[in-house]
């Protein structure tokens, strides 16, 4: 299903990529997360990012991108009272495909002498690939998702194992401006609702620890399911919640980007 919308979004872009001005650059900033083990953006938990841009100028005020992007987000919790305390953590790398339409509030082309500078808004689709990990002593890290931290790995759950790919709706806002002729700096920030909760591998309540001992990776899964007694709390109780199974994750970027016209430029009337 994911690839076919990924599909349909490449040949919906042809059209725009055929009758328009191009550009193409690379983009570089850092990424973060907002989840079940950060109910709001932690500035220490952002982490590097960077990408490719292909945007095409449809007309002065809208143009439409597809973007690659490569970041890395993490967590860990943060509660204060032993009561709240989960002791869990995690960081995953995002692998994302997206395709947005951007709407400049000052027209803007580049190449023309007039129309050199604007904020812009925008939105869209994305794809992302996505596989979080957890920090065991020695700062080595272990796959989660295998595991069934919350009981997909026990038979009979009526839980199932999530997905390494979702889908996110890019949105926010930027500023470029042309630094010489046919190059293009940007500066952008985007947040990205996503259709799962399990970007950090925490979503809901956890399990019955007996019957995921007895699953193929029995006691790492328990280790990583539960990681309260490492901190010298006692166990959780099985049917407690481990997360906010309400809310979905998001992630995002702060990114500066430089992208060049390719071609030569239309003729401009502005």
């Amino acid at each position: 299903m994911k690839l076919r919308v990924a599909i349909f979004c490449a040949l919906l872009s042809l059209p725009f990529l055929s009758h328009a001005q191009l550009e193409l650059g690379a983009r570089f900033g850092i990424a973060n997360y907002r989840g079940d083990l950060a109910p709001k953006i932690i500035p220490s938990e952002s982490n590097l990012a960077g990408g490719l841009m292909l945007r095409a100028n449809i007309n002065a005020n809208w143009k439409f991108r597809t973007n690659l992007t490569f970041g890395r987000v993490s967590g860990r919790d943060r509660a204060l009272l032993p009561a709240d305390k989960t002791n869990l953590n995690f960081r995953s790398s995002v692998l994302e495909l997206a395709f947005e339409m951007e709407y400049d509030f000052l027209p803007f082309l580049p190449g023309s002498p007039n129309l050199t500078f604007t904020p812009y808004i925008f939105g869209g689709v994305a794809g992302f690939y996505f596989n979080p990990q957890a920090e065991l002593v020695g700062r080595t890290y272990i796959n989660l998702r295998p595991l069934g931290t919350e009981g997909q790995t026990i038979p009979g759950s009526n839980l199932n194992m999530y997905s390494n790919y979702g889908i996110s709706f890019p949105f926010g806002l930027g500023f470029k401006k042309t630094v010489s002729d046919g190059i293009i700096f940007g500066l952008e920030v985007g947040l990205r609702p996503t259709l799962t909760d399990y970007l950090d591998d925490v979503s809901g309540y956890y399990p019955d620890f007996t019957k995921l001992a007895a699953t193929q990776y029995g006691a790492t899964a328990v280790a990583m399911s539960d990681r309260r007694p490492e901190i010298g709390l006692d166990a959780a109780s099985a049917g407690t919640l481990r997360g906010n199974p309400n809310n979905r994750d998001w992630y995002g970027f702060f990114l500066i980007s430089i992208t060049k016209k390719l071609g030569s430029s239309p003729c401009y009337t502005f």
